[in-house]
């Protein structure tokens, strides 16, 4: 772990951790994939990271910048001898917001998995738009996914009304449309970045039902670490797998086509 202090971040032997784990203290966070080579999407992630403060009612003025972030990165895996993906925790407490903990860990990118998401229904989580470190009412809607046979949870409003999953956005096929719900969530980088890109079809965003999402030719879960990945479980229903759209996808959200800028 490195800290940011100060406007600079402390290197080497005057690396500090934060008082507690930070899971358990008020702030924000933003998770980053480093595919090997760079940072993916590394300014989109750092925007998010100040607007989830200002949202919360805390300014931090001198953020690390992008080029910052990659340099300690890079120190980080070399110091280490990592070569492959890191997943990187940038994380922002309230109560000492001035400080930027950055850590990061080797992972596999586990580029072909696939998902089963049971549908988990209640009120907007408080995770809504806000990326926060605090996230018990995501755990729990996990846990009870997984205590069904799920990996994660899909997010239902009581409504009906189809949000995310635990931590990621949702996309489906209806005939030739791509639609990704649209609602009280937080904004995805993963997202974003398929809405950007030339060769990937266009995206409508609208309000999604979950009997609408039972009714999709394909269902996909998106983010940052994870790429574009088919849904093949909703509930007990199964579903077919998108895989030719999910390789596309993935290429263009992780940076496997070196398409890892903003």
């Amino acid at each position: 772990m490195i800290i940011w202090r100060d406007g600079a971040f402390v290197p080497g032997r005057d690396e500090q951790p934060l008082p507690q784990d930070p899971w358990t203290l008020p702030g924000v966070f933003e998770t980053l994939l480093h595919n090997g080579r760079s940072l993916c999407r590394v300014r989109a992630h750092l925007d998010r990271l100040a607007r989830g403060l200002a949202a919360l009612g805390r300014e931090m003025t001198g953020l690390p910048d992008a080029d910052q972030l990659q340099g300690v990165v890079e120190h980080l895996r070399e110091g280490n001898q990592w070569r492959g993906p890191a997943r990187v925790n940038v994380f922002c407490p309230l109560a000492d917001c001035w400080r930027v903990a950055v850590v990061v860990r080797p992972m596999a990118l586990e580029l072909d998995r696939e998902y089963r998401l049971w549908p988990v229904v209640g009120p907007p989580h408080a995770q809504a738009r806000i990326k926060r470190l605090q996230r018990g009412d995501l755990d729990q809607a996990r846990l009870h996914a997984v205590e069904r046979g799920a990996d994660d949870a899909l997010l239902v409003d009581e409504q009906g009304r189809v949000l995310e999953t635990g931590c990621a956005a949702v996309l489906m096929q209806q005939g030739r449309r791509l639609v990704a719900p649209q609602g009280p969530l937080l904004e995805s980088t993963a997202l974003d970045a398929l809405c950007r890109a030339r060769d990937f079809p266009a995206i409508a965003r609208q309000r999604v039902t979950l009997a609408q999402l039972g009714r999709a030719d394909h269902l996909w879960l998106l983010n940052s670490l994870r790429g574009l990945r088919p849904v093949v479980g909703l509930g007990k229903a199964a579903l077919r797998p998108g895989q030719e759209l999910a390789r596309a996808g993935t290429r263009l959200i992780t940076g496997m086509d070196g398409q890892v800028g903003a």
